[in-house]
């Protein structure tokens, strides 16, 4: 009897819901810049910024132009715009329903390894 080798359990990021469609990860920059282009206004995508424990919020403003938002991540789950604290990044999304009305679509699904979240959250 041959057995298929066992592979890492994959799970979907614990810091925002697992529902979401706007969650693209370590997507780069030019990346996500050539995805939103000729995207409408209201339309946005989250990932992890380049800044340590934070991430940044792309979205289309009103006048057309692509704007970012950089959130700060705490070891609690909890995220920070500004000087506005939120329970999580579902709950700072909600929040800001004005601009970010449409997630980007890209059947895009993020997901990590338990071995891959402990490299990247090592500095909590």
């Amino acid at each position: 009897m041959f057995l298929f080798p066992t592979l890492p359990q994959k799970r979907i990021y614990n810091f925002c819901s697992p529902y979401n469609r706007w969650f693209y990860g370590d997507l780069l920059k030019q990346d996500m810049e050539f995805y939103l282009a000729d995207e409408p206004p209201g339309t946005f995508l989250i990932r992890f910024s380049e800044a340590p424990n934070c991430f940044t919020c792309s979205y289309i403003h009103e006048n057309g132009a692509l704007q970012q938002a950089r959130i700060l991540r705490y070891p609690s789950g909890e995220v920070a715009f500004r000087e506005y604290v939120y329970p999580d990044v579902d709950a700072f999304v909600r929040a800001h329903a004005q601009w970010f009305r449409t997630p980007y679509r890209n059947d895009n699904m993020v997901s990590s390894t338990q071995e891959e979240d402990e490299l990247r959250y090592s500095f909590y």
